[in-house]
């Protein structure tokens, strides 16, 4: 039961990942879509940011085909300090 829950939920997740990158990628290769960077217009989409957000999908979809986990652990040491601990399991 959880293993097909757990399956359907990365098949849901990756098809909606995929679809983001192609949206992504038809707005770069699409001609004037996407411009360089501007400093008049600060919240414009440029390529520099659309490209590492492809980038960022295209990490995010290798992780959820691994079904990767990052766990972030918060603990506490000597007078107070929070350490945080991040562990990734694959």
């Amino acid at each position: 039961m959880h293993a097909s829950n757990i399956e359907a939920a990365k098949r849901e997740t990756l098809r909606l990942l995929a679809y983001i990158d192609k949206v992504l990628g038809e707005h770069l290769t699409t001609e004037d879509l996407v411009r360089e960077a501007d400093p008049e217009q600060l919240r414009r989409l440029d390529r520099e940011k659309a490209e590492l957000w492809k980038r960022a999908i295209r990490n995010e979809i290798h992780k959820v085909e691994d079904l990767e986990t990052v766990l972030a652990v918060i603990g506490t040491v000597k007078a107070g300090i929070v350490l945080p601990i991040v562990v990734h399991t694959l």
